[in-house]
């Protein structure tokens, strides 16, 4: 598919389950990338980078890439009526050259104006799951390691790691390079492995 003559492609993606918003940012930047081979990839945040900058990477694309995309962070930032106004206008001008601009936030929504020129299908809130669903992650990410964990080990865990799936992915990671398969993780076990592998890991 051609993007030639088409109004700029613009996502968003908010809430704070960081995991699966981060997941489903990569989603797109693969389809991207497979789409259109080599893509010029910019991660950007609000305020440190301004609307100028992100447009002006965006209209100028790159001679030596095929595609360019800009992940734009903190998009609830986004509050100038001037600088809302150009993201619009950029979104609805033709472009010969494909460029993509995804907006994630923390919030769970952003501008209106802004929301209401992005298609339903390329935005998505990703709302923090419920403790029930956090358990049975851990759970089962320890299950795939062949590693039982007890109830009390994952309640522990849920109280010292911040509650979404990239916090939670990392710290059961770290977590798993302790124990061999067959292992049961005990909640004696998690406070003290948990503060280590902030600055440890088993080969240090």
């Amino acid at each position: 598919m051609n993007n030639t003559c088409m109004a700029n492609p613009i996502y968003l993606f908010a809430g704070t389950e960081i995991g699966e918003r981060s997941s489903a940012v990569a989603k797109i930047k693969n389809s991207i990338t497979k789409q259109y081979g080599t893509v010029d990839f910019h991660n950007l945040y609000v305020p440190s980078n301004s609307v100028q900058q992100v447009l002006s990477l965006l209209q100028t694309g790159n001679l030596f890439m095929n595609a360019l995309c800009v992940v734009l962070n903190n998009a609830e930032e986004l509050k100038k009526a001037d600088d809302i106004e150009q993201i619009v206008k950029w979104a609805s001008e033709e472009s010969s050259f494909p460029s993509f601009l995804i907006l994630t936030s923390d919030a769970y929504s952003i501008n209106k104006k802004i929301e209401n020129i992005i298609p339903k299908t390329q935005k998505q809130v990703f709302w923090e799951m419920f403790e029930n669903k956090k358990k049975e992650w851990i759970r089962s990410f320890f299950a795939k390691k062949k590693i039982k964990i007890t109830d009390d080990a994952i309640e522990s865990i849920l109280q010292l790691v911040e509650n979404n799936t990239q916090a939670l992915k990392i710290s059961c990671s770290h977590l798993s390079l302790f124990f061999d398969e067959g292992a049961v993780v005990s909640e004696n076990n998690i406070e003290e492995l948990l503060s280590h592998t902030k600055e440890e890991t088993p080969f240090t």
